[in-house]
């Protein structure tokens, strides 16, 4: 009797097993729990299938083609058995499955080209209907791939670690030989004496190389091969990590040494520099700048001596030079001409209109219907231009275009979605304002407020980046770099410094970062032209010293030659009294060499 019952209690212990999911187990297997069953019942509910691909065994190297899961009970029908599968949590269905008998199934993956958690869910059933549904359930770890390592400290194709004397990797996974500093080996043409001395780990995936050395100031290509690593199921890696350092160089000097004047792209192999300031008196000259061999010839002359005026191309390829001072006074030499350059043969002829009012510290720029707008400037020393001007090259007329919200100079624009975007400034003197306005680029040049930057500053520049708008720099040294947010109307801060600098110049570098140029410094504790290049993007938050001019200045032209040339020319090297100025002539590339 005590036979039989001993009997019908192991039997009844078994089929209450078999009604529950793998989720139960912990419970049953948990002392404190009421439904607790001994580890060895539960082995025995675990053990009553078998896999000839064991979940047991630890991580798969790979995915396996298929698994057989069988019933160790011959007597035990399984056919109505119905799988289900998640990969990472999400459901998974790249398989087949087919009986092979009444006790075994045979899973089939279509592909192997996936790795991560499996779980296989089996709902075990066999033909009698009425019998219980029992659930078991098994879980594969899949690493079929080698592991995958990252450079931290880059910005963009910029190899930020030659500043850190350090290079942070950090691996997908645990790695073994990533210890040995002999794994990582620099190669290019700008490799110079940089090498790879020692490597700490920090973390489990995160490793520290040491460097001594510096790279080929003359050439841009690097390279970071890392090889002989390997995860622990044997997985070895080979990536290569190429980088681009600019390289700056003097290329010639202009025929006459000038600071802000005008340059204007004629196309795509000569520039225009007109005007400026010439050893502290406004210019008449033009110069043709080759942008081959960077060789300069003077063309001709100006009508009008001028500096701080506008000069645009229209479509045609005559250029607009309008407004300016033609002096130092600023009382007496203010203009309100304007005058046609055209190149081939060179002519400089007074333009049948003038400008409704004497105007400079202003700019202009050709519309999306093929007009120059003229906008923004000072008429006087304490007034600020709201008007603007309308001028068509074709009917060569004048017009009056829409009126600002704010007079203002010092002005930071660009062109962004069809608009023109103008920024900060000053409303009077010393007196900078955060206002943004826009002006649609086409007739009627609508006008509206578009909101604020975060902080209020002039001699600000405003640059389109990957479609993003970026202000940066400003007087009085304010060196908070901002970010163009749609959703709130304003700019809002980075986390990062600039140069904190006007009369400098900005330009797009690749896709998603500007280079902030030269520039003159004026802070509580430095009042100089500056030589600094600044790498500055808003996707990674980053601004950092990347290089220097051969020669500090400000109020130069920046003229990107190409997504990754960018030619500089004039400025002064002196202060920013005109008496002063020490306009310079040299003309430096910032560019990759191969």
């Amino acid at each position: 009797m005590c036979f039989f019952k001993l009997r019908f209690k192991l039997l009844f212990i078994i089929f209450f097993l078999f009604q529950c999911s793998v989720q139960d187990v912990s419970r049953l297997t948990d002392p404190n729990s009421k439904d607790y069953i001994s580890a060895s019942l539960v082995s025995t509910l675990l053990n009553q299938f078998s896999y000839d691909v064991d979940p047991k065994e630890g991580t798969l190297s790979s995915v396996p083609t298929s698994i057989i899961f069988k019933s160790l009970n011959e007597n035990r029908d399984i056919s109505k058995t119905k799988i289900e599968m998640s990969l990472n949590e999400n459901v998974f269905s790249d398989f087949t499955f087919e009986f092979i008998d009444r006790q075994s199934i045979k899973i089939n993956f279509i592909s192997q080209d996936w790795q991560g958690e499996l779980k296989i869910i089996f709902l075990v059933q066999g033909v009698s209907a009425d019998l219980p549904i029992n659930t078991l359930s098994l879980t594969y770890l899949v690493d079929s791939s080698e592991p995958s390592v990252t450079v931290l400290n880059q910005v963009g194709e910029y190899p930020k670690f030659i500043l850190d004397k350090y290079i942070d990797v950090n691996f997908s996974e645990k790695v073994l030989g990533a210890e040995n500093a002999n794994n990582f080996t620099f190669s290019g043409s700008a490799k110079g004496t940089l090498v790879i001395v020692k490597s700490v780990k920090i973390s489990e995936t995160l490793y520290r190389l040491s460097l001594l050395g510096i790279p080929d100031a003359n050439y841009s290509n690097l390279s970071l091969q890392v090889a002989n690593i390997k995860d622990t199921n044997n997985h070895f890696i080979q990536s290569t990590f190429n980088f681009k350092i600019p390289v700056i160089k003097e290329i010639g000097d202009l025929l006459v040494p000038r600071t802000f004047s005008q340059c204007v792209r004629i196309n795509s192999s000569e520039l225009l520099v007109i005007g400026g300031w010439q050893n502290g008196i406004p210019s008449t000259t033009v110069e043709k700048v080759n942008l081959t061999d960077f060789s300069s010839s003077l063309i001709g002359n100006l009508n009008t001596a001028r500096v701080f005026f506008s000069a645009t191309a229209a479509t045609d390829g005559r250029i607009l030079v309008a407004g300016g001072l033609k002096g130092s006074d600023t009382t007496t030499n203010r203009l309100n001409t304007a005058e046609w350059i055209r190149v081939s043969p060179f002519l400089s002829s007074n333009a049948s209109f003038t400008l409704p009012a004497v105007r400079y510290s202003h700019d202009s720029v050709l519309t999306d219907d093929n007009n120059i707008l003229v906008f923004g400037g000072q008429s006087a020393a304490a007034s600020k231009h709201t008007s603007t001007s309308i001028i068509n090259p074709n009917l060569n007329t004048i017009s009056v275009g829409p009126s600002l919200a704010l007079g203002r100079e010092g002005f930071g624009f660009t062109k962004y979605q069809s608009k023109l975007w103008i920024g900060g400034g000053e409303i009077s003197n010393n007196l900078p304002t955060d206002s943004i306005e826009t002006i649609s680029l086409t007739s009627p040049y609508s006008i509206r407020t578009e909101g604020k930057l975060s902080v209020a500053r002039s001699l600000l520049r405003i640059v389109n980046v990957g479609n993003e708008l970026l202000a940066i720099g400003g007087k009085n040294g304010i060196a908070v770099p901002e970010k163009w947010k749609a959703n709130t109307s304003k700019f809002e801060a980075l986390s990062v410094a600039d140069n904190g600098t006007h009369y400098a110049g900005s330009v797009t570098w690749g896709e998603n970062h500007i280079l902030d140029i030269g520039g003159f410094l004026n802070s509580p504790i430095e009042s100089q032209s500056r030589s600094d290049i600044r790498l500055i993007g808003s996707v990674n938050n980053v601004s950092i010293r990347i290089g220097s001019l051969k020669n500090a200045r400000y109020g130069h032209c920046t003229i990107p030659l190409s997504a990754n040339k960018i030619l500089i020319v004039g400025g002064s090297q002196g202060n920013t009294s005109s008496a002063n100025s020490r306009d310079t002539p040299a003309m430096e590339v910032i560019e990759y060499n191969e």
